[in-house]
């Protein structure tokens, strides 16, 4: 194969089967990370390329030189490995939304800004009684009769994996006013 793809925080390990007329094989890279190991003289032959956070969204090229034992006419080889490296979602941003709810309030409107790099959005609420719905970077929320107050977070997902978890945003959920009495009839007729 002559390129892949990894995720910023998931090393790359390549193997290859033989070589030909040479001794040894030098490894190099023009990214942030670092390749391990550097020369091999066996066959068949692995190494591993460990992303920095830096190499995020980045094509890194890997180029094996051989040695030239033969000397001249003869060239050493260099075929090169192209890796991208796909990042993580971004650290998520603050959300905005209706920060006190009544119990039995439905369809309540929270939002966060777009996170770079999410392919969707994971909303947790560390209260009960609420129903989330949807899981894109604006929700609403649906709060049952019985629903307590809680934090609100969200974190933005993709196929390497999780980013920063939001601040927490309290929303504090107020009970239904209670139903008012009878008043008995012995009570009433007092009062008229």
């Amino acid at each position: 194969s002559t390129s892949g793809t990894t995720c910023v925080d998931d090393p790359f390990t390549l193997t290859g089967n033989s070589f030909i007329n040479a001794n040894t094989i030098t490894i190099s890279e023009n990214g942030a990370g670092s390749v391990s190991p550097s020369s091999v003289s066996l066959s068949p032959f692995s190494f591993t390329y460990t992303p920095h956070v830096t190499d995020a969204s980045t094509t890194v090229t890997i180029s094996f030189t051989s040695d030239n034992p033969s000397g001249a006419p003869c060239v050493a080889d260099i075929e090169t490995f192209t890796l991208t490296v796909s990042p993580l979602p971004a650290a998520a941003g603050i959300i905005s939304g209706t920060a006190t709810v009544c119990q039995g309030a439905s369809t309540v409107a929270y939002s966060v800004p777009a996170i770079a790099n999410a392919a969707s959005y994971t909303w947790a609420y560390s209260g009960s009684g609420a129903t989330i719905n949807a899981s894109t970077n604006s929700i609403t929320i649906n709060f049952a009769a019985n629903a307590t107050s809680g934090n609100l977070t969200v974190t933005g997902t993709n196929a390497c994996g999780n980013g920063t978890v939001s601040a927490n945003y309290p929303i504090t959920v107020s009970p239904l006013p209670a139903a008012a009495g009878k008043i008995g009839r012995a009570a009433w007729r007092e009062r008229v």
